[in-house]
């Protein structure tokens, strides 16, 4: 949504700069990637909740009497038999907003197609292993602006962290304690910032840091 509003204002942006972490680029792609492998594990989760959603909207509209909002989810059909994203989104964000099916909504909101226009500095950081986000889903560097920079990981997974629970203690993808990497996450945190900032004053002061070279990992670890 970030980087879809910057492409689409453009020069006339009031955001100064931005930084964003494992976006999912192409929303169609994505919706491809979370019903493969284990990933379909959070694709049953993210389904669950989003149709639960649904169901306390039509009972808060029933219990107020909103019987016209009421109506509207009601046309969209029944919430059962949809497993997938691309099911609920073609039965029920589609057309719920306007878009003629999932895959016109897909391309119209993905913000691949409108990185070229993004104007202020802006970081991008992703991961290889991301398991919402295939590897081609990450754009290439000619479909960036002068003034956006990817940083593109081996490893990290989505947001650099995936949690579960074991014997009631949360771990991390790697099994350590979420307070054993809390400082390595606030240390990452405070270099994104640190890095965006010298991104930003560079371009005021007309200095080229070669904004558009993809770094991968090894490449960024070396500077």
């Amino acid at each position: 949504m970030l980087l879809k509003y910057l492409g689409e204002r453009g020069a006339d942006c009031p955001v100064r700069a931005a930084v964003a972490v494992s976006v999912p680029f192409r929303l169609d792609q994505c919706a491809d990637r979370i019903g493969l492998g284990f990933s379909r594990v959070y694709q049953a989760h993210f389904m669950k909740a989003m149709i639960a959603y649904v169901r306390d909207k039509q009972r808060l509209f029933r219990e107020r009497g909103l019987d016209q909002h009421l109506a509207t989810l009601g046309a969209l059909g029944t919430l059962d038999g949809m497993r997938t994203f691309w099911d609920f989104d073609g039965r029920i964000t589609a057309p719920l907003h306007g878009f003629s099916d999932a895959s016109d909504y897909y391309r119209r909101a993905s913000s691949r197609y409108y990185l070229g226009g993004i104007a202020v500095p802006t970081l991008l950081i992703q991961t290889e292993d991301d398991p919402f986000v295939f590897r081609h889903s990450i754009p290439e560097v000619a479909e960036l602006s002068p003034c956006t920079q990817l940083e593109l990981h081996r490893h990290g997974g989505h947001v650099a962290s995936s949690k579960a629970r074991h014997c009631g203690r949360a771990t991390t993808w790697n099994g350590a304690s979420p307070a054993a990497r809390r400082a390595p996450a606030q240390r990452r945190s405070a270099s994104a910032e640190h890095r965006l900032q010298r991104h930003v004053e560079a371009r005021e002061q007309g200095v080229d840091l070669a904004p558009r070279r993809l770094r991968d990992e090894r490449g960024f670890q070396g500077q």
